[in-house]
């Protein structure tokens, strides 16, 4: 599973975990099929907030780490923001370059979201410059409206799911799969 993961990774495909399972077990799976990176000292930000007070402070966490990374890359390149957007050929290509931001997002915290358009744009913003999402403890909603955010930000969705729980996300996306098992049988 991991070389598959490693494959679509190295052709620019975001991999994005979308589960109500617990923080826990939802953590173990990112780590073992290595979505956040090679080795398990990689960080992430936690979003788990269900007051505006809390997902302040939260949200101004992350976008902090989003502007340390894209200073760090342009230290590195020696270059200014503008410059390496001038250097992109495609804006597409400039926002690859600052994608290593890693969120773990509880579902209570996409219910917060949804219902308030200051954390929903901003939580969208941070979407962008993501390099890997894990959603958990994630209702069959949660999980249609991350794949829905995703959309409008005008990305290419595929859904890949295991159960009735999944339908929603699957229908949101662009494309969708159903994974039946003979055993368990459709849901």
């Amino acid at each position: 599973t991991v070389v598959s993961v490693n494959s679509l990774k190295d052709l620019g495909i975001r991999l994005h975990v979308l589960t109500g399972d617990n923080f826990e077990h939802s953590l173990m799976v990112a780590y073992s099929l290595k979505l956040f990176g090679p080795n398990k000292t990689v960080e992430y930000s936690h979003l788990d907030f269900t007051t505006a007070d809390h997902g302040m402070g939260q949200i101004k966490r992350v976008l902090d780490e989003i502007t340390k990374s894209v200073n760090v890359l342009n230290r590195r390149t020696k270059n200014t923001l503008h410059q390496n957007l001038k250097k992109a050929n495609t804006l597409e290509d400039f926002k690859a370059n600052y994608k290593n931001i890693n969120v773990v997002v509880s579902g209570s915290t996409v219910d917060f979201i949804c219902k308030n358009d200051y954390f929903k744009e901003h939580f969208k913003f941070i979407l962008e410059f993501s390099n890997t999402v894990i959603g958990y403890n994630l209702s069959p909603t949660n999980k249609a409206e991350i794949v829905q955010f995703f959309r409008e930000l005008g990305r290419l969705t595929l859904a890949v799911g295991d159960g009735y729980n999944d339908i929603n996300m699957i229908q949101a996306s662009n494309i969708g799969f159903q994974i039946v098992n003979n055993q368990v049988g459709l849901q």
